[in-house]
Order: structure tokens, then sequence, then C-alpha cells
């Protein structure tokens, strides 16, 4: 319970000296608004650079560096947005951090140091304990989404609101929802791969490779049902994705089924009914 105290008092004190950077009336007035990303991503940019740069170049190790991200305070949405974009800002240093996490740009950082940086390939050599934690880096960098989340209205109003009058709420366009499903769909492939190529037949003498290959399935599982909206996505067995061709292969069949008339039943002796009939007519001739 002390540790607890003493680790809530600091994260406490680091919350109230970031936010000194800024100002907070303006912060919270812009919550919820879409430029509230590009204004944290500036005030970081502009008055916080010099502690970021000093933190990319003193915190090297992999686990020193998850252990100080996981303990960052996240109780307002500046320290929030500071310890995915320092989490980020660890996975691929030196490669520098200049746009905002929503901005597209920051997925193709990521898949590009997936594919590029010895980290991330699994060999003989693999340290699976520093890969764990630039995996635990890697998933507080994504957070709810790299793009935008569309908004998504509530599909029946709350107790308190049931007697009030009901307010339509914006629909986001299907294209909003169908690119950031799509970048959720491509990441989750991303780790499938990853998680492939780690071969379990050593893990009784190394656990972290368990460890390791569990981090990168609650991850995946994280992302296809938490973050992606809808759900995961059901793959068409005809191969194609296309939500409005599903549905219009699905309404092919089921018109088919319906304007097929069924078989009348047979029970297991019909057969030797007739059989019994042809022979008994036989007979009689």
């Amino acid at each position: 319970m002390a540790d607890a105290a003493i680790l809530h008092t600091i994260q406490d004190a680091m919350g109230a000296i970031v936010c000194s950077f800024a100002n907070n009336h303006k912060l919270a007035s812009a919550v919820g608004r879409p430029s509230l990303q590009h204004n944290i991503h500036t005030l970081i940019s502009t008055q916080l650079s010099d502690v970021v740069s000093q933190l990319l170049a003193k915190v090297t190790h992999p686990l020193l560096q998850r252990n100080l991200i996981r303990s960052f305070p996240t109780t307002s949405p500046l320290t929030a947005y500071l310890q995915r974009h320092l989490a980020l800002a660890f996975l691929v240093h030196p490669t520098p951090v200049d746009v905002p996490l929503s901005d597209p740009k920051v997925s193709d950082i990521i898949y590009k140091h997936m594919k590029n940086s010895p980290s991330f390939q699994v060999n003989k050599n693999t340290n699976y304990s520093h890969l764990a934690a630039r995996l635990a880096l890697l998933d507080i960098a994504i957070g709810p989404g790299l793009l935008d989340v569309p908004y998504q209205p509530l599909s029946s109003p709350t107790t308190s609101e049931a007697g009030s009058s009901p307010v339509s709420a914006p629909v986001p366009a299907s294209s909003e929802v169908r690119d950031f499903n799509n970048q959720v769909d491509a990441l989750a492939r991303e780790f499938q791969l990853l998680g492939n190529s780690i071969v379990e037949a050593g893990a009784v003498v190394d656990l972290t490779i368990m460890d390791t290959k569990d981090s990168i399935e609650r991850l995946r599982a994280r992302l296809e049902h938490a973050v992606r909206i809808g759900g995961k996505k059901a793959h068409n067995v005809f191969g194609n994705d296309d939500e409005d061709t599903q549905l219009k292969v699905s309404k092919f069949f089921t018109k088919r089924m319906q304007n097929c008339t069924p078989a009348p039943l047979r029970g297991i002796f019909d057969g030797e009914d007739d059989v019994l009939s042809d022979v008994a007519d036989s007979t009689n001739t």
C-alpha cells in the first residue's frame, strides 16, 4: 500500500509539472474537439522537446523504457497523449516522431520499423524479454487507434436520458469507419505474422518465449475485439471482404434457398418396402 501511495504521489507531481506547461483552461475547453491532438502535439514539440530528447538519450534499455511509460500519469488528456507519444518515440528512436499520433504517417513509421528493425526479427539470438517490452510500448502507443476514432452514437439512451427528448447523434461516414477498421486489421495481421514466426519448441527452457507470444496474442485480440469498430472482422468464404458484396451474395443464396422446394423425407425402410412390393408383384404374376 505504501508503494502504491508513493507511486500515485509521484504521478500526481509529474502530471502537475507537465500540465504547468499548458494553459489548463484552454486545454479543458478543447476536450472533444478534433484539434485536441494537434494542440497537444504542438505543445510537446515546442515546450517539452528538451525533456523528451533527454529521456530518449538517457533511457535506452527496453525494460526501463517500458517501466517508465507504464508508470507515467494518464489522468489528463495531455499526460495520456504524452504517454503514447513517448512510447512511440522510445520504440522508433532515433526516427523522430514529428507528426500527431492521428496522422497516417505514424502507421507508416510503425510498419517500416517492424519490417526493418532487428528488434522485431525473430531468430535464435532474439531476446524475448526485450521484444515483450517493445511490444508493450507499441501497445500503449497504439492506444484507441492511430487514426481519429470515428464518432459512434449510443445504441439506446441511458437510464437518466430515457425520459428526455431523443437527440439524433451524428453518424460517421462509412468511409471513415472503413478506413479506421482497415488500419486496425493491417496492424492485427502484422502481429499475427510476428507471432507465427515465434517457435514454441524451446518454451520449456525459456519461458519468456511463451510470455512474448502471449503478449502478441493479447495485443492482436485487443485490436480485433476492442479497438476495431464493430468487433472482429468476419471474413467472407468467397474471398471478397467487401461488405456490400457480402450482403449481395448472402441475399442471393437466401433467395435461392427460399425458391427451392424441399424433397419429401424418406425413412430408412422406404427402400426395403419398395423392394418387397416389387417381389410380391412378380410372385403374383
